[in-house]
């Protein structure tokens, strides 16, 4: 049921929201964040580095590598795991290469982190930022473009975002923006210039059939270039509509949304950090697919299980997800598969970056156990990700059990799992210094970070 078009979800509280939000986005600093979300943001940094390095390995790293290796320009970055490039083709090649193995962190709304942070390092990269100046430039980010994603995603009863990633392209502007110190009147033509670049929302048709489309959901590489893009032109003088998310047809409208909940785009907004929720994935996965893996594993091992005990594994679940019942022959049809990303786990197929290996895929043991795993629907449950598991043994024994969120990632975890992606590159890079860089320097200088996963 849509809301009721006198509500606030239709109507601003404020009459200027766009001029609001970049006042913000121009006056916090670095001094505003409180040190929990800093020590976040380094984490997320780290996290997306390591996941792009991994992606760049990918058939889909390799396609978009080579389509941009030609692209140069007066301001270049660092293409991760390869040479640089001009900044455009840096942000939507790191920001696909990040995004390929679906190992990239959750939240505040959507893939804010993989849009984001190419868009933020590659910037900052290209003119020197400081690496104060790029934390504060992708918490600013990932806290407006997520605070926008979800405001426009909770007016809808529906089970699935209407919207896509249609905001993700204001959460790279912003970051950009704040880098590239635009004006009070540019953010405002950049922000209505991103808002005009956004695209059309792909989610649910993407989720609705089986395909193989190496887009994904949504095409987020071009969401991350888009809104550097804005930032860009509106330095040059370009102007854009510098009230786009208020007015007769807001960007909401323009989005697909239902609505808008403005209390959440704006309560809070600068003091109270949204990006805080960001969920790390131990496993590259649907985000809604972790808690499944981590039930499905624990009734394992709680039972003293071994994989020869198997005989089927029923899931319920509310995931919106595909779930095939058939055998799957590519990396997207593979992990559009629950049951694929159950079968590697139940597996211990390790490294997690190489799941989408051809060899895995074709795998006959792997394809033999994705067919003891049926996935069912669950139409109740406390939790977005609310899972059933019911694990049948060979000697007809049963055991069931429940999980409704998925587990917090330590520290140690991130560290771990980016040490993983970066060391399997075979390239040799300063994987330690990285650490250091991110987790432990009070500053460090941008392009000596990104120079480590640079090849000359």
């Amino acid at each position: 049921m849509a809301p009721n078009e006198n509500s606030v979800a239709f109507k601003p509280p404020i009459d200027n929201p766009t001029l609001e939000i970049v006042k913000m986005a121009r006056g916090v600093g670095i001094e505003n964040l409180p040190q929990q979300t800093q020590r976040r943001v380094r984490s997320i940094l780290l996290d997306t580095i390591g996941c792009a390095v991994a992606g760049a390995t990918t058939e889909v790293g390799q396609i978009v590598a080579d389509y941009c290796a030609g692209e140069h320009g007066p301001l270049e970055a660092t293409m991760l795991g390869h040479k640089p490039v001009s900044l455009l083709s840096a942000v939507f090649a790191n920001t696909i290469f990040g995004n390929a193995l679906d190992y990239d962190a959750f939240g505040p709304e959507g893939h804010m982190a993989v849009v984001v942070v190419p868009a933020a390092l590659a910037v900052a990269e290209a003119i020197d930022s400081s690496s104060d100046d790029l934390i504060t430039a992708i918490a600013l980010g990932m806290e407006i473009g997520g605070r926008l994603g979800a405001a426009l995603r909770r007016p809808t009863q529906s089970k699935a975002p209407l919207t896509g990633h249609t905001f993700a392209t204001i959460g790279a502007m912003v970051a950009a923006g704040r880098l590239l110190k635009l004006s009070e009147n540019e953010f405002l033509n950049a922000f209505g210039i991103a808002a005009y670049s956004a695209q059309i929302p792909t989610l649910r048709r993407f989720f609705s059939k089986s395909q193989d489309a190496m887009t994904k959901y949504d095409h987020i590489g071009l969401a991350a270039r888009n809104g550097v893009e804005a930032a860009l032109l509106a330095r040059r003088g370009f102007t854009g509509d510098q009230s786009v998310l208020e007015g007769d047809y807001p960007f909401w409208r323009l989005s697909g949304a239902e609505g808008c909940d403005w209390d959440h785009l704006l309560t809070g907004l600068g003091e109270v950090w949204k990006l805080d929720t960001v969920e790390f994935k131990p496993y590259p996965v649907g985000t809604g697919s972790v808690p499944i893996i981590e039930l499905l594993l624990g009734l394992i091992s709680n039972n003293d299980l071994t994989i020869g005990d198997l005989d089927h594994v029923d899931v319920l679940t509310r995931t919106h997800y595909l779930h095939h019942e058939k055998d799957v022959s590519t990396p997207i049809e593979a992990w559009t598969d629950l049951r694929y990303g159950l079968a590697l786990a139940i597996l211990r197929v390790r490294p997690y970056r190489d799941w989408y290996e051809a060899e895995n895929i074709s795998n006959p043991v792997v394809q033999s156990m994705m067919k003891r795993i049926s996935i069912l629907p669950l139409n109740t449950g406390p939790g977005r990700w609310s899972t059933e598991i019911t694990l049948r043994t060979q000697d007809g024994r049963s055991f069931t059990g429940s999980q409704h969120e998925a587990s917090p990632v330590t520290t140690a975890q991130i560290v771990e799992k980016f040490r993983d992606n970066t060391d399997g590159s075979g390239l040799g890079f300063d994987t330690a210094k990285a650490v250091r860089l991110c987790q432990d320097a009070d500053r460090f200088s941008v392009r000596s970070l990104a120079s480590l996963f640079s090849v000359v």
